[in-house]
């Protein structure tokens, strides 16, 4: 896929664990691909971070909020907006993941890349022409396109 073209989703999980995340803003930066996320995700992965179990008490829900200005800045055209009035048929295990579906539909997203595989249904999304990725296999793809970008 041509840089510029080719456009992921991140759902909020890949962007709870700080390294990952921040691996996949780099990725962003590449070149290779456009990166997009919403502000519900942005919530999401806040949130999950805000309430896990030992998290340092160093991290606070400002500097997070400060982090996801500095990620929508840093991408451009990264923050979709206006995805809730998309109307999506499709079904997913868990409804809540709806938002994701209808942001990558209207950011015309190729890949939503999720640890949550299962709940994106590939039979679902092929008709939409969205695949789901894991990140593992994500950075794998990039790695083969531009070894030496993404390096």
């Amino acid at each position: 896929m041509a840089s510029n073209n080719f456009t992921a989703i991140y759902d909020s999980n890949v962007l709870f664990p700080m390294i990952l995340r921040d691996l996949l803003m780099r990725m962003a930066l590449t070149g290779l691909f456009k990166a997009r996320w919403t502000q519900d995700i942005h919530d999401e992965w806040i949130r999950a971070v805000m309430t896990k179990e030992g998290h340092r008490p160093n991290v606070t829900e400002e500097g997070l909020r400060r982090c996801s200005k500095q990620m929508d800045q840093a991408v451009l055209d990264a923050l979709i907006e206006g995805h809730d009035i998309v109307s999506v048929n499709v079904d997913l295990p868990d409804k809540d993941d709806m938002h994701i579906v209808q942001a990558a539909v209207h950011g015309r997203a190729d890949v939503i890349v999720t640890f949550n595989e299962k709940d994106f249904p590939r039979e679902q999304l092929q008709v939409l022409n969205i695949e789901v990725q894991h990140p593992d296999e994500f950075v794998a793809n990039l790695l083969d396109l531009s070894p030496m970008k993404v390096c």
